[in-house]
């Protein structure tokens, strides 16, 4: 499927790199308007910011007002939103499935890390590596 046509988009879409380049742009961005397509008209406001779910993809965007994600200096309209965010999910987290794209470092989202954090708390004590 080409980029930005129709309005169920790819796994492909979703790569690391490509959601790094889209980061801290505006809404209004060609860039990001070309990636999301007509999702965009279905983003969720509320309050200061919104989101649009991939749920198929395991991948949400996180968009906020540019008070929060650009230099005061550079704001023109303050309630234009702006990408601030993607988050990643597991299989089975809130009815998505897992994210299939490649993590940096060879980061996973697997039941093993919930199972790490059922046994060490929220927060796990690691050892430094010499």
């Amino acid at each position: 499927m080409e980029e930005g046509a129709g309005d169920k988009m790819s796994v492909s879409k979703f790569q690391f790199q490509k959601l790094i380049n889209l980061l801290r742009r505006s809404e209004n961005d060609p860039e990001v308007r070309k990636f999301f397509g007509r999702q965009m008209a279905l983003i969720e406001r509320d309050e200061y910011y919104g989101s649009l779910e991939f749920r198929p993809e395991g991948v949400d965007a996180v968009f906020q007002e540019a008070p929060w994600v650009v230099p005061s200096e550079k704001i023109t309209d303050p309630k234009e939103l702006y990408l601030a965010a993607f988050h990643f999910h597991r299989t089975g987290h809130e009815g998505y499935r897992g994210y299939s794209g490649e993590l940096p470092n060879g980061v996973a989202l697997t039941i093993w890390n919930l199972m790490c954090f059922a046994r060490w708390g929220d927060r796990p004590q690691l050892a430094a590596v010499p």
